[in-house]
């Protein structure tokens, strides 16, 4: 040899011309590699796990500290978050109307399938509307008059409607 760092021409091995196992052919594309009943499953015990965690108040308290650290103190982070909210605005001009669609199926979904959520939403409401009755007199009127002439017609004036 040459150069002492350079092996003998017989000991050199020739390079892989390419990869020849079978399942490499078989991926193709990162897709394929979320797919399967197996890491369904995985995915299901998460979401299962993440929703029990979501119930400890401990941990959303956390959460929601981290996020609002995460925020405050990258500015990075920040202007992405914006700029992204921002682009989904101007392409899309119902972005409004289709959140508010999208969060109102969601919030149902959860008041109809998780009890605890449905405790605790009918316990916020009640507390939310003692307050909005003592502090607000324009609420305080609009529900007197609930109370006293209920409605007819579903479509509800002064703002009470008829639950039928």
């Amino acid at each position: 040899p040459l150069n002492l760092n350079q092996p003998a021409s017989d000991n050199q091995t020739p390079r892989a011309k390419g990869i020849v196992d079978d399942n490499a052919s078989m991926m193709n594309s990162k897709r394929d590699l979320c797919k399967g009943p197996d890491l369904e499953l995985k995915r299901k015990r998460h979401r299962k796990y993440m929703r029990e965690l979501r119930k400890n108040p401990t941990y959303v308290k956390h959460q929601r500290q981290r996020y609002r650290e995460h925020y405050q103190n990258d500015p990075v982070f920040a202007k992405h978050r914006k700029l992204s909210d921002r682009r989904c605005r101007q392409n899309d001009p119902d972005f409004a109307r289709k959140r508010r669609a999208y969060h109102r199926k969601y919030q149902r979904e959860r008041y109809q399938n998780d009890p605890d959520f449905a405790e605790k939403r009918r316990v916020y409401q009640r507390e939310y509307q003692r307050k909005c009755y003592q502090n607000d007199p324009d609420f305080a009127k609009r529900k007197r008059n609930c109370k006293r002439e209920p409605r007819k017609d579903p479509a509800g004036q002064n703002g009470c409607a008829a639950h039928v």
